[in-house]
């Protein structure tokens, strides 16, 4: 059973929450659950996020956050829920002084573009590995159709000796038997 009565939840967040985003993510998960509110940077480097909204998607917002993707890395979250303001129109982000939120900005970016970088090369790395694999399994087929060829060869080989004694043999009968006949008058 779903609740509907309104909430009101006060978040402090702390571990690596500034400068890689997070404030950008919680405002689409807030908006995705239509809770309305507002998150902020904090000067002792934690987050804070107030929401209002129905129970059931403010319980489902908190869950959302505790399972923040990397590169967020959240070490401690304070929740204190309480009766709503109704002040709140929407959710947004309350942004800090310019020059901050620029610095923030870029070195978000920047981040992203390391990580980007990062997974990158794990996959390039991967696709190498999966090269060599491919060149293993090559060398192998190279190996099997030698094998092949040689094993083709020696059976022509001995094809062609068998063919050779048996016209000899064949040769030698029809011989014989021309003898026979000649003794025997036939």
């Amino acid at each position: 059973m779903h609740t509907t009565c309104v909430k009101r939840v006060d978040i402090i967040v702390s571990g690596l929450v500034q400068g890689v985003g997070f404030r950008y993510t919680i405002r689409r998960v807030a908006r995705q659950y239509r809770l309305k509110g507002e998150v902020r940077n904090m000067k002792d480097e934690t987050v804070h996020i107030i929401c209002e909204g129905k129970d059931d998607h403010v319980k489902e917002f908190v869950k959302e956050i505790r399972n923040a993707e990397k590169p967020v890395e959240i070490d401690d979250i304070k929740i204190e829920y309480s009766e709503p303001s109704g002040k709140y129109k929407n959710f947004k982000i309350v942004p800090g002084d310019i020059s901050e939120e620029m610095v923030e900005g870029y070195a978000t970016g920047a981040m992203y573009l390391h990580n980007m970088n990062k997974k990158q090369d794990q996959m390039l790395d991967k696709q190498d590995q999966m090269i060599n694999k491919q060149d293993q399994m090559i060398n192998k087929q190279d190996q099997m159709l030698n094998k092949q060829d040689t094993t083709i060869d020696e059976i022509r080989a001995l094809s062609s000796s068998i063919r050779e004694t048996m016209d000899s043999r064949f040769m030698r009968l029809e011989a014989e038997i021309s003898k026979i006949k000649t003794r025997l008058s036939i």
